[in-house]
């Protein structure tokens, strides 16, 4: 029996043993907490604004954002929403962009880990202009709208022309319009434009010339047949003056049934001439006014349009003494018969076709 204990005793010891090594509480050390990363600024949205602006949302993006990641604004803290892991929002009151200059911007997050991000330079300036439309004017011309084209414009902005005020419309932060007078531009001179940004930031000037008016004269030019005998085409066009212009078009007699087409842009008419007006000539008369507040005398010009067809021919022989050029009567039937009658008598044969015609001699 006395071996049989001894079993039983060591079992029992054994299972004690067991029992306390599960038990126990140092059996090993737990894992240390998760490091937070270190974050990277990449871009600012937006990465400048206009000096004297109301408060705005920044959008930051970059790397290593946690929930618990800060925006500073030259260091100091600003209200910052987590939206990822790569972009993150903070509200900039105005106070911020009050005058001009530039910004640090930087992202911080908290230990473990963690630390503060790249600095990216966020800029605040003044408005700029960078065109105007349009970009000049003749002198005494129209009162027109102004369009000045830029950046950093503000709801309060204000157009000044020479240094005064102009009605301002706010179009957006990069367009402006502004009504100019007609007494602006009455005199050949460069105006000066700029824009005032409230309270009191002035953008670059920009120039804009007034050009010395001259009355308008008209030009003529002739154009290709459009069609062989049937169409003769001519054109008018307009110089110096104040744009827009106005034409008055009329015929002398007999009239000429012209259709015309004028180019607004241009200020250039091109007719045609019916096909039953080709021999036919006339008188014909183009009246232009433009713009000018002075209202000068308007431009006139008379053309004498003589319309001819292919194959129209013609001789001196019914001019006295012949050898002449001038009077030529005109014959249609496209050939040429002659008898040089009397002796010493010169005759001129002249004749108007269009390419591809035959002559017959």
């Amino acid at each position: 029996m006395a071996p049989d204990a001894e079993v039983a005793v060591c079992v029992l010891v054994l299972a004690m043993v067991v029992g306390f090594a599960g038990c126990g509480g140092g059996g090993g050390t737990p894992p240390p907490p998760s490091s937070n990363p270190v974050p990277s600024l990449v871009s600012l949205s937006p990465s400048s604004t206009a000096a004297g602006g109301p408060d705005f949302t920044l959008t930051l993006t970059g790397a290593g954002f946690i929930s618990g990641s800060q925006v500073h604004w030259n260091g100091s803290n600003r209200t910052t929403t987590f939206v990822s892991g790569t972009k993150v929002t903070a509200a900039i009151p105005s106070t911020d962009i009050a005058s001009t200059g530039s910004a640090q911007v930087t992202v911080s997050t908290p230990a473990p880990g963690g630390g503060t991000s790249n600095a990216l330079t966020f800029t605040t300036t003044g408005p700029t202009i960078t065109s105007l439309s349009p970009s000049s004017a003749v002198a005494t011309g129209p009162a027109f709208p102004l369009t000045v084209n830029g950046l950093n414009f503000l709801s309060g902005s204000t157009v000044n022309w020479n240094g005064s005020g102009r009605t301002t419309t706010f179009v957006s932060s990069t367009q402006l319009t502004a009504p100019i007078s007609a007494n602006d531009i009455n005199s050949s001179v460069t105006a000066q434009v700029t824009v005032v940004n409230p309270p009191n930031f002035v953008s670059n000037s920009f120039a804009f010339p007034i050009t010395p008016y001259t009355p308008p004269t008209i030009t003529t030019s002739a154009l290709p047949a459009t069609e062989a005998g049937k169409f003769y085409n001519f054109g008018l066009a307009v110089s110096g003056g104040a744009p827009p212009f106005a034409w008055s078009l009329g015929a002398g007699s007999p009239n000429l049934p012209l259709n015309l087409v004028l180019d607004q842009s241009t200020g250039r008419i091109t007719g045609t001439v019916a096909p039953s007006e080709v021999g036919n000539a006339t008188n014909f008369m183009a009246q232009v006014t433009d713009s000018s507040s002075t209202v000068p005398p308007p431009a006139t010009r008379t053309l004498h349009i003589s319309v001819v067809g292919a194959g129209t021919l013609g001789n001196n022989n019914n001019c006295p003494g012949g050898g002449s050029t001038a009077g030529t009567t005109f014959i249609s039937n496209g050939v040429i018969r002659a008898s040089i009658s009397p002796y010493g008598d010169i005759d001129v044969y002249s004749f108007h076709a269009t390419a591809g015609a035959q002559v017959t001699i």
